[in-house]
């Protein structure tokens, strides 16, 4: 019974381990994303620049 216990706990452990890292990865990844220059505010508009469209292509084959 004990050894039910434990394991629950630890399974409750491990939940609250995997939630932490999936509510930060979409926030750091979209941070890096526009931090780099791959995207450009101009004139209140969102574009990519036409340098890094071949980087993009060539990086996702």
């Amino acid at each position: 019974m004990h050894c039910l216990n434990r394991n629950t706990v630890d399974t409750l452990v491990l939940r609250i381990i995997t939630l932490v890292p999936i509510m930060y990865l979409p926030a750091t990844f979209l941070s890096t994303l526009f931090s780099t220059g791959i995207i450009k505010y101009q004139n209140d508009n969102i574009k990519m620049a036409s340098s890094q469209r071949l980087q993009w292509f060539v990086g996702s084959r």
